[in-house]
């Protein structure tokens, strides 16, 4: 005997499956003996235990949904996602705490009725949201430490933030094509990364950067007498106002982690309009 459809319909709903229902936040931790008690869903007044490093919260509503991360009675992390959508299921995988701001960021996400969230003011999307060869510009959020990372915002807003891996075989260049060192990028930054995007990741063959990065820093870290010099020489230029003093990196050791070990360009790509690939939308 088939079921009622109605029935159906009404079961889905009261777990939260159907069109409209109830959304669902799920979560890991990396380490199970460290991973908090409880976690805390603030707007829904929901209280989900932690067993065995993993927990879910059902039934959420649309919107903002903050989720505190507790251990002992006190809060040791907090996630927000901004914009929650209805009937959604969004999995937190790999949470870890930055001891710094005290937000929980997820190695990755993966995501159900939805393309993108924002995750702690992050444009996030599943790892196969951006696929095949990618042309995007945008504007840099953060650059790691080693400088070998950055995280780009498109300006394709349909698009989730990007991890952009730097290697030596990465061509940097100004937008009028010359080769350049990285050397002063900066949060705030307009950039556009083209590379292959492989597991969350976009392998940048080639950066197009500001031409005020042009500048070459010597060996001893002072900016040289204010001329635009590039790595084929060819002497100096005629002489230009000082560049604005770079601004100090900003760590993305929670937003950009576990970059594929190895991880190499693909090859000199050619500019925009030099017949470079477009990236693929999922």
């Amino acid at each position: 005997m088939r079921p009622i459809p109605f029935l159906a319909a009404l079961a889905a709903l009261a777990c939260g499956c159907g069109p409209g229902g109830g959304a669902v936040v799920r979560g890991d931790f990396p380490d199970s003996a460290a991973a908090p008690a409880s976690v805390l869903a603030v707007e829904a007044g929901l209280d989900a235990p932690v067993a065995g490093g993993a927990f879910a919260v059902a039934g959420l509503s649309p919107g903002p949904a903050t989720l505190h991360l507790v251990r002992d009675g006190d809060t040791v992390g907090t996630v927000s996602i901004h914009n929650l959508p209805a009937g959604a299921e969004v999995s937190l995988r790999r949470l870890r705490t930055d001891p710094a701001s005290g937000l929980a960021f997820p190695g990755e996400l993966a995501l159900r009725g939805a393309r993108l969230v924002v995750v702690n003011g992050l444009r996030m999307g599943a790892s196969d949201a951006v696929r095949g060869q990618v042309d995007e510009p945008g504007v840099v959020l953060a650059r790691s430490a080693a400088g070998d990372a950055l995280l780009l915002r498109p300006d394709d807003p349909e698009l989730p933030d990007l991890r952009v891996v730097l290697t030596p075989a990465t061509d940097v260049v100004t937008a009028d094509g010359d080769p350049v060192q990285l050397v002063g990028l900066a949060a705030g930054d307009s950039v556009r990364v083209q590379g292959p995007a492989e597991g969350g990741f976009v392998m940048a063959a080639r950066l197009v950067v500001p031409r005020r990065l042009a500048l070459v820093v010597g060996d001893t870290g002072e900016e040289p007498p204010p001329q635009v010099q590039t790595r084929s020489g060819g002497g100096a230029a005629a002489p230009a106002p000082p560049a604005p003093a770079p601004r100090p990196a900003v760590r993305v050791r929670d937003a950009v982690r576990e970059r594929p070990e190895g991880g190499r360009g693909r090859g000199r790509d050619q500019g925009r309009g030099g017949g470079g690939g477009k990236r693929g939308k999922g």
